[in-house]
């Protein structure tokens, strides 16, 4: 295993570990952090997509402020 990967390795089980969640949630928790540049606590639960109609999209974020709205998803983080 490269330094990246286990850099990566280590925030998904330290994130497993603080919110009690599995280390695939973790990794998504971790990789939409990392895409809208938030901290982990900052993730909304809401955010979450579950079901078969869903296009293998597992999280989706309306980031609505004064100069417009920006939406973020995820495709299958998993």
């Amino acid at each position: 295993m490269n330094l990246k990967q286990q850099i990566i390795e280590n925030n998904i089980e330290r994130i497993s570990k603080k919110f009690k969640i599995s280390k695939e949630d973790a990794f998504v928790r971790y990789a939409h952090s990392l895409i809208l540049g938030q901290s982990t606590t900052s993730f909304d639960q809401e955010d979450i997509v579950e079901g078969g109609q869903d296009k293998q999209i597992d999280v989706i974020t309306i980031d609505e402020e004064e100069k417009g709205t920006d939406i973020y998803h995820s495709n299958n983080y998993k």
